[in-house]
């Protein structure tokens, strides 16, 4: 059951961002695929987590043929992400919102510079300094959104230790 919720999270993610997009001003719209792989990363075993990767980073790449001026560069950068991410998990408890906070915000700076990173080695004309002041855009909207979901999600992880191990 908790697949099914994912996948249609997914899915309506990769629906909704276009309309959040247009119908919303640029300083509060969330990148969902990268809040839901923050989500995912910290939150799943690594064991449950492949197919539902799978499935974002193949709409990823469809968000990349459909939207972006080069193919693959979103899907490169949450692959880079997820890496620090299951890192970044071993280090701390993942349920300290302080925790979810700073980790949301660093794997915000790792996305953005891998994405700038990737668009000067193909030649693109934004500069460090641009995506530099574009970052409290980015990365606001996407703290936000991705802690209320840790948030949430973690109190279900929690309630279910304690179901689990304290009967």
């Amino acid at each position: 059951m908790r697949d099914k919720i994912i996948y249609i999270i997914i899915g309506l993610a990769f629906v909704l961002q276009p309309f959040f997009s247009a119908m919303l001003p640029v300083w509060l719209v969330p990148d969902l695929d990268f809040c839901i792989l923050t989500v995912i990363g910290l939150t799943m075993d690594p064991e449950d987590m492949v197919k539902p990767l799978g499935l974002l980073f193949g709409l990823a790449l469809v968000g990349d043929i459909y939207a972006s001026q080069h193919i693959g560069v979103t899907v490169i950068a949450m692959a880079i992400v997820l890496i620090a991410l299951l890192f970044f998990r071993r280090l701390a408890n993942v349920e300290n919102l302080l925790f979810a906070l700073l980790i949301t915000t660093a794997a915000s700076a790792i996305f953005e510079l891998v994405h700038w990173g990737m668009y000067a080695l193909m030649s693109s004309p934004y500069s460090f300094v641009y995506m530099a002041m574009k970052f409290p855009q980015f990365a606001v909207p996407n703290v936000v959104v991705t802690t209320i979901a840790l948030f949430v999600s973690t109190r279900e992880l929690i309630k279910k230790r304690r179901d689990k191990y304290f009967r």
